[in-house]
Formats: structure tokens, sequence, C-alpha cells
């Protein structure tokens, strides 16, 4: 699965920074000579930066050594519970806790594909706040770390923000699930308007679009102009 995958990931990564590590302080011991490799690791750790062949192992990672070791840990532990299903079944999931979270939206579209028996580039993604429109035997992921800059959402519509407001709102948990693009008319609102979801508030990479509901037409182009858009939280 995925999320086995991720944890591997996780894993193999853990134990080639083991390895370089342990390689330097055993010829550091022996007062021999670093060859440039290593030489570089410690020179680029030692100024609490990510050494360039680590970046190589996770490319969207932080360039703070202390960061990335945090988040490489973090995650690692959080794909471990998920596959030891040490999490609740159903309970919201963090995007921010995967290496890769395209690869899990990818999953889920994938096993949807599947288990429906639809072609699956025939399958949309939606995302719902009233989870009693899920089918109990659909494939659905709740997240809770979606925050949203430049509008506020309710879980009914977008609204305009507080002018003493954060720059970033937490969104409350959405549900994802992918549908056969013949019946998202089921999910269909009166009004809605397609935002970017981020990796980060950099909006160098984009992970997906989602579609949120508004007030009315005028109000989706508003949203539109004014560049709001959805990110994971870090």
């Amino acid at each position: 699965s995925c999320v086995k995958l991720e944890a591997e990931y996780g894993w193999r990564t853990f134990s080639e920074i083991d390895s370089r590590l342990s390689k330097i302080a055993q010829i550091l011991k022996s007062e021999e000579r670093l060859p440039p490799e290593l030489s570089s690791i410690l020179g680029m750790t030692s100024k609490g930066l990510v050494p360039n062949e680590w970046i190589s192992l996770w490319p969207s990672g932080p360039e703070n050594l202390a960061r990335w070791f945090d988040d490489i840990i973090r995650r690692t532990d959080a794909m471990l519970n998920l596959s030891q299903r040490k999490i609740p079944l159903g309970a919201p999931l963090s995007l921010s806790a995967f290496f890769n979270p395209s690869a899990f939206l990818n999953a889920l579209r994938q096993q949807t594909a599947h288990e429906t028996k639809c072609a699956i580039d025939n399958l949309r993604l939606v995302c719902l706040w009233d989870c009693e429109h899920v089918s109990p035997s659909s494939l659905s992921a709740t997240l809770d770390d979606i925050l949203i800059q430049g509008s506020h959402f309710d879980g009914h519509v977008l609204a305009e923000v507080d002018s003493n407001a954060k720059d970033l709102v937490a969104m409350p948990p959405l549900t994802l699930v992918y549908v056969n693009e013949e019946d998202t008319a089921a999910y269909s609102r009166p009004h809605s308007v397609l935002l970017p979801l981020y990796f980060d508030t950099s909006r160098e990479r984009i992970l997906t679009e989602l579609r949120l509901p508004c007030a009315s037409a005028t109000d989706a182009r508003k949203w539109i102009v004014a560049g709001t858009a959805l990110f994971v939280r870090k």
C-alpha cells in the first residue's frame, strides 16, 4: 500500500543517514582522512544545513538540518502507526505526514478505480464537509491539516476574513472522495470555485485543485482575483 511504501521510504532514509554518520565517526576516531563525499556531509551538517546527498533522498524536505531531521522522524512515525493500524480507521489524516502526498491521492484514485470498476480517467476528486453524502462503501480520506489564505470557510461557503484575522486560517476537516464523473452532479453546489491546493505557502508546487462552495458567481470571480488558495499545513 501507499502508506507501507511511505514507511519503508522513511526507514531507508534513516538507514542511509545512519550509515554515513557512522562511517564519518569511525574515520574521525581512527584519525584517517575523510573522503570528499563524507567531508562535504560533515561540513554541511556542522553549519546546520542539509547535505546535498541527503537532499537527493528527500528533495522536498526543508533546508534547515534540525527541521529536516524532525520532519523525517515525524513522517516515518506517522506512517508506521498508520500502516500498523495504530490510528483508528476513518480517523482524520494529515497530508503533511506523507513524504509524497501526491502518491497518496493517486493511490486513493487507483484503489477507487479498482473497487468500482470505473476507468481511472473518469474519476473526479470531490471534497465534502457533510459526510452523510459519502457512501459507507466509498473509499475516502478525511484531512485535518488544510489551511486557506485570502478567505474563510465555515463548512458552508467562502466568506470574507476579519481585518485582524491571521493570514492563514485552518479549514474544517474535509473529506476527499473520487467519484465517477457521471455522478458528480449529486455533489454539485449552486455556486462554487476551483481553488489550488499547494504543498506550501511558496506556491511553487500544486498538489491538486479542490472545488469549494461560495455564495454567488460574483463571489467565485472575487476569490480567484484575490488569489485565494489552500495549503498543506507544515
